[in-house]
């Protein structure tokens, strides 16, 4: 579960149109494995623009007021902070760099936050990273 666990800002809310089922669930937790599924394959089809656009899901019709209102302000379309990775093989020896960098939404200069030259918190799945391929399945097509 560790994959699911990171560490940001106070008041960091969490973006739903990357976030795996999972956590979906861990914010609304009412919510079930077949409804945070449906919210992940709604935003497949077109990423959610709003919160609002979000919170007028069919899946989250069931949520009590109060749960809603706190799913709500735990919750963006958008994010400040990332992890990026860089990988490299060279003559079979293996690099990586992880780097936690923040992007104000109001623009502004790009803030590296940590690196790290090693693996220390660079997770091996992309659980909040669609677009990440293994290493080893990098290169086919």
């Amino acid at each position: 579960f560790d994959r699911y666990i990171t560490a940001l800002p106070e008041g960091t809310r969490v973006n739903v149109n990357t976030a795996p089922p999972e956590v979906l669930q861990a914010l609304a937790g009412s919510l079930d494995a077949g409804q945070a599924d449906a919210v992940v394959q709604a935003r497949g089809q077109r990423p959610f623009e709003t919160v609002d656009a979000f919170m007028a899901l069919p899946a989250l019709a069931g949520l009590g007021e109060t749960e809603r209102q706190e799913l709500k302000d735990a919750i963006d379309v958008a994010s400040e902070y990332f992890q990026v990775v860089a990988q490299v093989e060279v003559g079979g020896r293996t690099a990586r760099l992880a780097s936690v960098v923040y992007r104000p939404r109001q623009g502004g200069a790009l803030q590296v936050g940590v690196r790290d030259l090693g693996s220390a918190f660079l997770s091996p799945e992309g659980a909040c990273n669609p677009g990440w391929v293994p290493p080893e399945e990098a290169g086919q097509e």
